[in-house]
């Protein structure tokens, strides 16, 4: 990615950054619509999808733009270890991407959500307010480790 700014993402103070690909985006409608309810409670924030599958980048923008959503889809390329077995490392790959992304943008906040779940209209502006003095505010997954 260049350093130039996007002109969309320099709108915005917060980007919502999310990896996604087309074999798990089942509920993209639902979520889509929740993007557009969460844009219109706080209008300050951009979409952006990440997807390492690039015959998958125009239909995620014509369903972007089919739901009122302001964003922006982005390639990227999943680049993975010969010991990796498992599609973690695209989704890795993904939100490194679009953590790049929102260095980049000039965007003051960088919420990174899963394609497959809906979120409360407020969750940026509850994200902004418990967010005080902290640099990093993370969400934890219940991870099963091993074989």
């Amino acid at each position: 990615m260049s350093g130039a700014k996007s002109t969309m993402a320099a709108e915005a103070d917060v980007i919502v950054g999310v990896p996604i690909c087309r074999s798990t985006s089942f509920v993209l409608d639902g979520f889509l619509a929740n993007q557009h309810e969460v844009q219109t409670a706080y209008p300050g924030c951009r979409l952006v999808l990440a997807t390492d599958e690039p015959d998958f980048v125009a239909e995620l923008k014509e369903q972007i733009r089919l739901h009122s959503v302001r964003g922006d889809v982005i390639a990227y390329e999943t680049t993975r270890p010969h010991y990796a077995r498992s599609r973690f490392w695209a989704v890795a790959c993904g939100r490194e991407a679009l953590r790049q992304y929102a260095l980049s943008s000039g965007g003051e906040y960088f919420l990174s959500l899963d394609s497959d779940m809906v979120y409360a209209p407020s969750v940026i502006v509850t994200m902004k307010e418990k967010m005080k003095r902290h640099d990093v505010v993370m969400s934890g997954y219940s991870m099963k480790w091993g074989a």
